[in-house]
């Protein structure tokens, strides 16, 4: 394996015995022994081989560096590298990159699992379609065992593509990708800014020059495992999200992007300082996000967007109207909160969203009876099941009484016998004796 030293030769020396092969295959792990084997082995087994395997070793502590140093000596396509020190994904990335010399760079993570004919399917694409930078493909979610529980079927065309990144997310596998080399590096890689969202950010940033591709045949194996993501990350990763998608929006208004200073801060702060430059669909996308994912103190976050999208404006945009609806579903006390602040906030010295706010507290009042209906709803089941319950014993007791009465009068009916029985015997003696003497 090469050290840090070797790769810091990187612009002097080749990663390649000789002429780079049609597709380098680009993959970061850390601490990823687990699955790795697997990983190796579905690249190793494509039926296109022509393709050398970057492999950055992100400073592993597992069993990592050894299976790695196992494949690299059985198969002379495999290249590894190690990193001295823990420097993320991003980085460790972009150190692949800056090596790389084929035309293609196919993505891989350690716990995925490419199918067999992934490389061949998606480099006959990218040659018949020289205007795609990068193409991903549909995939099959599995779990930590291997085992199929679902299935991921995103947008394929480029105008769905761009339609989804604008208003969603990434509809492209960051796994699954084969991207074109010379525009992914005409871009910078990746923005070693973004510590999460890395490839959303990239796909907003290549398909502003460049068309963007799924081929709609799932080639992957994505897999979802048992490694929690903490409130912080999730934090972290909405955040990341929304910055991206506002530089996307303020770069398409012509103007500077505003995360290219090298000094940029990817936090909460930064994201409302953009804000007023960037457009609707990043705020909206902010509010969705806060409302479907757990993150620490979202309720503030949110009527900080509310607050936003809603003030300095004259008109209340049509297609909110549904968003503060889910709004109020996740906490109406949170909705009611947005409507009074909306209320001591003044444009050109009259109040906010005046047309629109009586609808606007319309919703809210319904979703509040709604919330009242339901609960006089739970608390009539309530009743119903308890009623039930009482119904239920009611008949158990019947049942008993009944079984008891049984019991009793049986148990009269022996005692009966038992007493009168010698008394049947002394009669029938009698009348024997009575019948003997009248012979």
């Amino acid at each position: 394996m090469r050290s840090e030293a070797e790769v810091s030769m990187a612009g002097r020396e080749s990663i390649y015995p000789g002429a780079a092969p049609p597709i380098t295959v680009l993959m970061s792990v850390h601490n990823g022994g687990k699955y790795l084997r697997e990983s190796v082995d579905s690249i190793l087994a494509q039926t296109f081989s022509g393709f050398l395997f970057l492999i950055i070793d992100d400073a592993s502590t597992d069993g990592t560096p050894d299976i790695l140093a196992e494949y690299a000596a059985a198969d002379q396509r495999v290249r590894v590298i190690t990193n001295a020190a823990n420097i993320g994904l991003t980085a460790s990335l972009n150190k692949g990159i800056a090596l790389i010399e084929s035309p293609y760079i196919a993505r891989m993570d350690a716990d995925d699992v490419s199918l067999p004919e992934r490389f061949a399917r998606q480099i006959e694409f990218m040659e018949a379609h020289p205007e795609v930078a990068a193409c991903g493909t549909y995939s099959l979610i599995v779990d930590a065992e291997g085992v199929e529980v679902g299935d991921y079927s995103p947008p394929h065309t480029c105008q769905e593509i761009n339609a989804y990144l604008h208003k969603f997310g990434s509809p492209i596998v960051h796994s699954s990708v084969m991207i074109r080399t010379g525009p992914l590096k005409n871009i910078g890689g990746y923005r070693e800014a973004f510590l999460t969202a890395q490839d959303y950010d990239l796909w907003l940033r290549l398909s502003h020059s460049n068309r963007l591709a799924n081929l709609p045949e799932p080639l992957i194996l994505y897999r979802e495992h048992g490694k929690s993501v903490t409130n912080m990350r999730m934090a972290q990763q909405a955040v990341s999200h929304i910055l991206a998608a506002q530089a996307a929006e303020i770069r398409g208004m012509g103007m500077a992007d505003p995360l290219s200073a090298p000094d940029i801060t990817l936090d909460s702060t930064t994201m409302l300082s953009l804000q007023n430059q960037a457009g609707l669909p990043s705020l909206i996308m902010w509010i969705q996000l806060l409302l479907w994912r757990n993150i620490e103190n979202k309720e503030k976050m949110l009527e900080q967007a509310w607050q936003f999208l809603l003030c300095g404006k004259k008109e209340f945009p049509s297609e909110c109207y549904r968003l503060f609806e889910n709004t109020c579903v996740f906490n109406s006390d949170c909705a009611d909160s947005i409507l009074k602040q909306l209320q001591t906030t003044a444009y050109d010295g009259a109040p906010v969203m005046t047309p629109a706010h009586s609808l606007l507290t319309l919703i809210v009042e319904l979703r509040k009876a709604q919330n009242e209906l339901s609960a006089m709803l739970s608390e009539k089941q309530s009743l119903l099941i308890e009623k039930q319950s009482l119904d239920d014993e009611h008949r158990r007791l019947s049942l008993e009484r009944g079984l008891l009465q049984a019991n009793i009068a049986g148990m009269l009916n022996s005692r009966s016998w038992r007493i009168t029985a010698p008394l049947r015997w002394l009669a029938r003696k009698a009348k024997r004796r009575a019948l003997g003497s009248g012979k």
